[in-house]
């Protein structure tokens, strides 16, 4: 019995580890808000896999797909559509996204409706 626990035991904190890596699709739904290159923008991620993106009084809309701890977005700009994959973490209602291999982090808070 007590191999039992132990062995239940081990296998729920592998799986924290795992979820406290990245996040889900479900973690990320909703709007987040933070600073990139100096403007405000909002961030609102969509259960249809679509997401807006809010800076300058502008809307640009584009599609995100979650891999584990991977974001891949793709935007589309005057007819050029630009894709890029970063790794993110979810801590709380703390969004870090590491672009460039982690050289460069942007940090978002969760917008409470």
């Amino acid at each position: 019995m007590k191999k039992v626990i132990a062995f239940t035991l081990v296998a729920v904190m592998a799986l924290a580890m795992l979820v406290s890596c990245g996040g889900s699709k479900n973690d990320i739904l909703g709007k987040w808000k933070g600073e990139e290159a100096g403007v405000e923008a909002v961030y609102e991620f969509k259960n249809d896999g679509t997401v807006e993106i809010t800076a300058m009084g502008f809307t640009m809309t584009g599609t995100y797909k979650v891999e584990g701890d991977t974001l891949t977005m793709g935007i589309e700009m005057m007819g050029v559509n630009d894709e890029s994959t970063a790794k993110f973490k979810i801590e709380g209602d703390a969004l870090t996204i590491y672009e460039d291999g982690g050289d460069e982090t942007i940090t978002m808070t969760r917008v409470k409706e």
